[in-house]
């Protein structure tokens, strides 16, 4: 059987704004001990949607708070970097 599990972002009013892969998998159950996730698949599958989650959360953060809120000047950024690998 084949499975396909997928991380959608919506905005506030529910319009689907981005898709990702989070894991393509296929699993064969011919033995009871065989059903679910194992252990190291659930771990990589929970690391790689924490990590998509988190980067798509920052990104948000920072586009929304990159002014002052006081005079409006943008703030200077001296590097670009990713946060969360």
């Amino acid at each position: 059987m084949n499975f396909k599990l997928m991380l959608v972002l919506e905005s506030s009013d529910g319009a689907e704004v981005v898709t990702h892969d989070i894991a393509k998998f296929t699993k064969t159950f011919s033995n009871i001990e065989h059903l679910g996730l194992s252990i190291t698949e659930s771990k990589a599958l929970l690391n790689n949607l924490q990590t998509k989650m988190v980067n798509h959360q920052i990104d948000h953060y920072l586009h929304n708070n990159s002014a002052c809120n006081s005079c409006s000047a943008s703030y200077r950024v001296k590097e670009h970097s990713s946060l969360a690998s």
